[in-house]
């Protein structure tokens, strides 16, 4: 600072030149003495340093003893200033420009006010429109901090918001725009490096395509944390499942979105696998059996969504219309770029980075059991462990979405599209360590023999219980045998559901069951709108052992013993009749009932009488 020495160097000046302005009316005195007050702070401070520096901890010539001595003198004589004298340091002190400058602390400070403290990390969630409030002031702001407006990412809020807010209350941000907590829905892994901008059109897509409310929780790390009261690294235990990050899955029961990005260089390619935070938060759902984990892939203009099973529009039109919401998730998914699935495959723990190289080398050494201070093994075989599952974690979540893709019919193409599903296959099976397993593949053609094969090897080894999901999938009584053929040796538990696969039949089901090894203790079997009877529908909803004794029967026996069961179905005669109709006439039944069961208002008297005789004649063609 360009300042001149005053008369006086003793702190006791600070009192005398403050009394002075209390009985002093005139401005330019009054700023000559608060200068002169904050000149004398400025040098009996640096006396101070150059004394501690030349004598080390030896008394220097205004009195004090040592450093702490030097140090605590020095803060007794900063509290006791007044509040003038210290507003006008603070003016000479801190920079103007700058993220932690004058300028943006007024900013930032008037337009995010301290609202209240939010305890337990999982209460600190955020909407969509207050996501939206912060990206509407840093849009605003962007010009001072030297950033396009469209080239905004997290690491520039964090610098121009999150801590300049959040410093003086030692808070999240999410404190600075509201008192009220908020319990977390869903928990959002991605990278910090992304652009904002996109980062907020994936939750849009998010909330429209899932049919949330306008209030659902997102859990942000960067908002919900407080920046300030983190120590490096950040949030790191020797054991995982006592981390803040767990707990807020736990919370929010494991619901993930995932946002990863998609781009023509394939290094650049789901930046996300190349983080070693996200590769920690995904790896705290590896032992879940079906983990709600929807995948956002950012593309040049459009955002595309895979979700974990159906959403809510999905499943209301299942049940209109049979197969109507599976069709509708596959077409909605379509578009999904196959870069994105590729990438899941290339993933290396390893190869991970973080901004904090400390945060790394402790997440690592968690990951390998070790003290998290040590220096991080460059390699370990929880290192490659943790690598297979993640791979297999990742492209499973897409499985669905490659097999669904159709096969080209040209042989170039088909013989690179086919050799892309056997690396698929391979990296989901890569899991050894996994247990249990649910795999949903509704909706896609099975019909090719070949694909079937590489459903069946993508299967991990070791199993215990498995879930597939093969509706509508055009599964034949060939594809059946093939899959008794290559079930893992482990498995115990076996749940197949073959619902809307007209071309399997009674025999083809009986086959099977008969061809089951010994070591499946239980299994189930989904039917329905299948090309099977009604009695065998009725047996299948009964446990493994009554379908055993059913398989091992005569062919006479067997029909007696359908026929009986559905005899003694409980229901009227006319779901009877509903039996022996087609799928399809079924089909065409329970969408034509789901109509009459509108209200009166939505469907006019003439469309009714229509939808009345066309049960009528459903009925007329069973009889």
């Amino acid at each position: 600072l360009p300042i001149s020495s005053p008369p006086s160097l003793q702190p006791a000046l600070w009192h005398q030149e403050a009394f002075a302005m209390q009985h002093s009316s005139s401005a330019p005195q009054l700023q000559k003495i608060s200068q002169s007050a904050t000149h004398a702070f400025a040098l009996t401070s640096l006396s101070n340093f150059s004394a501690r520096s030349s004598k080390g901890f030896a008394s220097s010539s205004k009195g004090f003893t040592s450093r702490s001595a030097s140090a605590a003198s020095l803060k007794g004589s900063y509290d006791h200033m007044p509040s003038a004298v210290r507003l006008e340091f603070h003016r000479h002190a801190t920079p103007a420009a700058g993220s932690m400058g004058r300028i943006n602390l007024k900013q930032v400070t008037k337009h995010f006010k301290f609202q209240g403290y939010i305890e337990g990390d999982a209460y600190r969630s955020m909407t969509l429109a207050q996501l939206l409030h912060v990206h509407h002031y840093a849009v605003g702001h962007s010009h001072a901090w030297g950033v396009e407006a469209a080239k905004i990412n997290l690491y520039n809020i964090n610098e121009w918001i999150i801590k300049p807010a959040t410093r003086d209350a030692n808070s999240a941000l999410v404190e600075h725009l509201t008192s009220k907590p908020l319990l977390a829905s869903w928990f959002v892994s991605h990278w910090w490096g992304e652009l904002v901008d996109k980062f907020l059109q994936s939750v849009r897509k998010h909330v429209a395509v899932r049919g949330l409310s306008a209030k659902t929780g997102y859990w942000v790390c960067a908002y919900a944390n407080r920046q300030h009261a983190l120590t490096a690294p950040l949030d790191v235990t020797s054991d995982a499942r006592a981390s803040s990050c767990f707990k807020v899955l736990q919370a929010v029961h494991f619901q993930v979105l995932f946002v990863l990005n998609s781009s023509p260089t394939p290094s650049c390619t789901a930046m996300p696998l190349s983080r070693i935070w996200c590769a920690f938060e995904c790896a705290m759902c590896l032992d879940r059996a079906t983990p709600s984990f929807d995948v956002a892939a950012i593309c040049d203009k459009e955002v595309e969504l895979v979700t974990s099973g159906l959403t809510t529009a999905e499943i209301r039109a299942n049940k209109y219309y049979p197969g109507r919401g599976i069709e509708a998730k596959l077409q909605r998914e379509e578009n999904f770029p196959l870069d994105v699935i590729k990438a899941g495959m290339s993933f290396s723990l390893t190869k991970t980075q973080a901004s904090v190289d400390a945060d790394r080398a402790r997440i690592l050494n968690c990951i390998a059991g070790r003290d998290l201070d040590l220096e991080p093994l460059p390699e370990h075989d929880n290192y490659h462990q943790t690598t297979r599952r993640l791979r297999s974690f990742f492209t499973l979540l897409l499985w669905q979405r490659a097999l669904a893709k159709s096969v080209p019919e040209e042989k170039g193409p088909c013989a690179a599209h086919l050799a892309m599903l056997r690396d698929l296959a391979k990296a989901v099976q890569g899991d050894w360590w996994r247990k249990s397993l649910s795999m949903n593949l509704a909706g896609c053609n099975l019909q090719n023999p070949e694909l079937v094969e590489l459903v069946m090897h993508s299967l991990p080894t070791k199993l215990q219980s498995l879930k597939l999901d093969l509706q509508y999938t055009c599964f034949t009584n060939a594809n059946l045998e093939m899959v008794v053929t290559s079930l893992p040796k482990s498995l115990q538990n076996l749940t197949i559901d073959l619902s809307g696969c007209e071309a399997i039949n009674d025999e083809g089901v009986m086959d099977f069951v008969k061809k089951l090894p010994g070591h499946i203790q239980k299994f189930r079997l989904g039917l329905l709108r299948s090309g099977v009877s009604q009695g065998m529908i009725e047996y299948s909803k009964e446990d493994s052992e009554a379908l055993r004794e059913l398989a091992h029967m005569f062919p006479h026996e067997r029909s007696a013993a359908l026929n009986a069961k559905l005899e003694a179905t409980p229901g009227t005669a006319e779901s009877k009749a509903k039996a022996c109709t087609s799928p399809v006439a079924e089909t065409k039944r329970i969408a034509l009932e789901r109509l009459l069961d509108l209200h009166p208002d939505k469907v006019t008297e003439d469309v009714r009488e229509q939808v009345k005789a066309e049960l009528a004649s459903l009925d007329a063609s069973c009889d």
